[in-house]
């Protein structure tokens, strides 16, 4: 109903804490049909002077009013300080985040360095430490630019290494550049050997894009799978013993005397900026 409210034991017709809109409204119309009636009726005058709810109810429904002005005013408020607070909170925190992540990436490059450095100290002192700047560069797959070039001491032919293994050769230079073709590229041959136990085989290797093949294999040669192949050292830019890969597959070719062996290569240079060409 209307004028339907919960009851509560304490609760009175005019307190300021709980007050019901419905009655205010009722209570403003009952006093202004009295005090808008004929004031010279007896009976009405005495009851205006008796109930005088006039002004009360009137100063109620402003007071109720201006509480409720004051309340959606506040409520605005606080909602648009929350959301600059908030807005504020996500902008350090998207500023926090790329610190985080500008720190992990030069810790690791500092450690790729440092493990490079290694390589260099370890087994070539007389090397080169290169970034990478470019993949598949001018669109040849299997290619990388690097920032060392002639004024560097860097020459066509050399070999370029992680801390893995072999890596390319250089094919390319330029005064503050230089171009590498990796081992994967079909266009560059490593002779190496194949170590399976004691004994050695010695193989001519090539990239087919994902992987290297030795393409003819002879089958009286004793080889399991994971046997390590090296460089052999026959070229005189390629030192001996370099790690190249391991056998990952034995298959059978149209020619019942030889195998054709997929090769694992031991480095990935796609995961690396810096390697170390080998003087």
């Amino acid at each position: 109903m209307f004028l339907s409210s919960k009851k509560s034991k304490y609760k009175t017709l005019f307190s300021k804490n709980e007050i019901n809109l419905n009655l205010l409204i009722i209570l403003f119309i009952i006093n202004f049909s009295i005090f808008s009636s004929n004031q010279d009726n007896r009976y009405l005058n005495q009851i205006k002077k008796s109930l005088q709810f006039g002004p009360q109810s009137i100063s109620l429904i402003f007071e109720f009013g201006a509480n409720l002005l004051n309340d959606v005013s506040s409520y605005f408020i606080f909602k648009q300080n929350l959301l600059s607070e908030n807005e504020k909170l996500q902008k350090e925190n998207a500023e926090l985040k790329a610190y985080v992540m500008q720190m992990a990436d030069i810790e690791s490059e500092n450690y790729e360095l440092n493990n490079k450095l290694n390589i260099q100290k370890k087994y070539f002192k007389e090397s080169i430490i290169t970034q990478i700047l470019n993949l598949n560069y001018q669109g040849q797959n299997h290619h990388f630019l690097v920032d060392k070039g002639e004024v560097d001491g860097v020459y066509a032919g050399q070999i370029v290494v992680d801390k893995s293994g072999i890596v390319g050769q250089v094919i390319e230079v330029n005064n503050n550049s230089s171009v590498i073709r990796t081992i994967l590229s079909n266009q560059l041959y490593l002779t190496g050997y194949i170590k399976s136990g004691k004994n050695i085989y010695q193989s001519l290797i090539q990239g087919n894009g994902k992987n290297l093949t030795v393409n003819y294999f002879n089958k009286t040669n004793k080889i399991n799978h994971g046997d390590e192949i090296f460089t052999t050292g026959d070229n005189l830019n390629i030192p001996k013993g370099l790690r190249i890969g391991k056998i990952k597959k034995i298959l059978n070719t149209e020619l019942n005397d030889f195998y054709k062996l997929i090769i694992e290569p031991s480095s990935n240079p796609y995961k690396e900026r810096f390697l170390v060409i080998v003087k």
